[in-house]
């Protein structure tokens, strides 16, 4: 999945819970069965980096737009969430050195990758029915 769906789904965790460490544990296993769900992303090496960084570009937006919607620095549950759900990406995709340990080398092996386009549907499932449960939509 991409880093959106797991950001949103991991603040909708963590909004529906109310506890911080709750919201943690249990977005950052939903970042595991989500990567099972087939999903795109690009096969050609040099389409990759430009994917990754215009999602992040929308992610970090995101975190914007959720601060400014009135998810404040209080809802901490959310927040944790949110964190859960986006650490396994931001550690072992997003740091090299740990990208090539066994753990960032599990985590990029058991993902559904697919390399068509239409497929980018299932993350907008889970990310327009996730602002919709957060009263962002």
């Amino acid at each position: 999945m991409m880093v959106i769906s797991h950001e949103i789904v991991g603040g909708v965790i963590g909004q529906q819970l109310g506890n911080p460490y709750l919201a943690y544990i249990l977005a950052f296993i939903s970042h595991l069965v989500l990567d099972k769900i087939p999903h795109y992303f690009p096969k050609e090496e040099k389409n990759k980096a430009t994917f990754m960084v215009i999602e992040i570009i929308i992610a970090c937006g995101l975190i914007l737009l959720f601060y400014r919607q009135g998810f404040g620095l209080d809802d901490v549950s959310f927040w944790a969430g949110l964190a859960g759900g986006v650490t396994m990406d931001v550690l072992f995709v997003g740091i090299p050195a740990l990208k090539k340990s066994k753990i960032g080398v599990w985590h990029s092996s058991r993902q559904t990758h697919i390399g068509k386009p239409i497929y980018l549907t299932i993350d907008a499932v889970f990310v327009i029915g996730g602002l919709y449960i957060l009263g962002v939509l």
